[in-house]
């Protein structure tokens, strides 16, 4: 670094030559070392145990390294970063939608001298895009969308193993692990138990049964719910029985209204609906009074804003981009 020692360059050239010249290991354990100014921090980089794979496979190489990265991560960061693998490998993920979910999970908190938890949301994606645990895609009309590598990805994976479901539990006594998270995207033999979600803090759902929504009856720590394409005329009822959801993400819904009864999960924080046939919102939605963001990207058919929207006095950004047919705000 610029300002330091040339004890500094060798030992960053041996950390080179154990990361096997491989750029997106180099790159994560350069945003670990950034900012650390102590020959001994970078030293301790150096010998760690988890950089003794010098010769070994590519694959190796990298995900030592990542891990490594991972292990020096603040606590917080480390959250953030995991919650991530929520999503499917490759997907593209809208960076403004997961600073929704980190604090939907308050995972991250308000700093000294700071009043905005999406200030403190841009930091943490910036530092997961420096240490490359973040890749940015591209942007469309302002919305900044990411991936993660598959080597992260899988990484992120196992650190979770033991907190994260991929179908349907076999039996009761399985479904009532300590499976906090669901990443559900094929169909099932298994019928879903009533206690199903009792642990879980989040659900992916995508291209499965909806039978598995009787479940979310006993969700009481559910905080969010990602359903992926689901080309379906209606939301599943079960979704507004869970009362302390505060993140709901669904897109391409086909109906032409939102039922009134999503203005009954009084502690949603962050609703987007994105490219659906809406034509209109409930017109009771001024009852979400914590709702901090609506995103409605590419509801074409959208034609108006209810008066009541103004009701909603914590909200802090609409997204009406690509909304064509509306003629009538509040």
């Amino acid at each position: 670094p610029e300002g330091l020692g040339i004890e500094f360059v060798d030992i960053g050239k041996d950390i080179v030559k154990k990361c096997g010249g491989i750029p997106l290991a180099i790159r994560a354990l350069a945003g670990v070392l950034r900012g650390k100014e102590l020959v001994g921090e970078w030293q301790a980089m150096r010998d760690s145990n988890l950089l003794h794979f010098l010769g070994e496979e590519r694959a190796v190489s990298v995900s030592a390294s990542l891990r490594l990265s991972y292990f020096h991560l603040p606590p917080h960061l480390k959250q953030c970063f995991t919650i991530c693998s929520l999503f499917p490998k490759g997907h593209k993920i809208d960076k403004e939608q997961l600073i929704d979910l980190w604090i939907a999970h308050d995972m991250i908190t308000l700093e000294p001298g700071v009043d905005h938890l999406d200030y403190i949301g841009h930091k943490c994606f910036n530092s997961l895009v420096q240490m490359s645990f973040l890749q940015v895609e591209n942007e469309y009309d302002g919305r900044v969308t990411c991936i993660m590598h598959d080597l992260v990805h899988d990484l992120a994976r196992s650190i979770l193993v033991d907190k994260i479901s991929h179908d349907v539990p076999k039996d009761e006594k399985d479904s009532t692990k300590s499976y906090i998270y669901f990443y559900l995207t094929e169909r099932t033999q298994n019928l879903p138990s009533k206690n199903m979600f009792q642990k879980a803090h989040s659900i992916y759902v995508d291209n499965c049964d909806y039978a598995i929504f009787g479940a979310l009856k006993n969700a009481r720590h559910l905080r969010s719910i990602i359903l992926g394409t689901i080309y379906t005329k209606a939301i599943p009822i079960a979704i507004f029985q869970v009362k302390n959801l505060k993140y709901l993400v669904i897109s391409r819904l086909l109906c032409k209204a939102l039922p009134e009864a999503i203005s009954d999960i009084w502690s949603s924080q962050a609703l987007h609906v994105t490219q659906s046939g809406l034509l209109e919102l409930p017109k009771s939605i001024g009852k979400l009074k914590k709702l901090r963001k609506l995103n409605l990207f590419r509801c074409m058919q959208l034609k108006c804003l209810p008066n009541s929207i103004g009701d909603c006095q914590m909200i802090s950004s609409i997204d009406l981009c690509d909304c064509y047919n509306l003629t009538v705000l509040p």
